[in-house]
């Protein structure tokens, strides 16, 4: 019986930890990264429009390969500059196909304002 209480615990728990946002410490304060690829768009971007490119944070699932980090410089993404817990500051061109983002693990992508 307390095999099974622990095995559900330990579910609801994991559960949970994988629906919260994440949260990266800036200087000027806390910026919070939700899982949120499936409503990204050109328009939920648009305020981080450069000359042909979106600056944004992004944020993967999991620290990146070397095959990875080619495979994204193939693509057009720069990433820019590493800030931890698994965030880049990064270039996109306007012309990228976001659904594709999830492909390489990507979890959130905000605008930088």
């Amino acid at each position: 019986m307390q095999r099974i209480f622990l095995l559900v615990l330990g579910c609801c728990l994991s559960i949970g930890a994988f629906a919260q946002d994440h949260v990266v410490h800036f200087a000027q304060g806390d910026q919070h990264f939700p899982w949120k690829t499936a409503t990204l768009s050109h328009q939920t971007l648009s305020s981080s429009y450069y000359q042909g490119r979106y600056r944004v944070f992004i944020q993967f699932d999991h620290l990146l390969t070397l095959e990875e980090q080619q495979a994204l410089r193939s693509a057009g993404i720069q990433l820019l500059e590493y800030i931890p817990d698994r965030v880049y500051t990064a270039s996109l061109p306007a012309q990228l196909d976001l659904s594709k983002l999830q492909q390489w693990g990507v979890r959130s992508v905000q605008p930088m304002s």
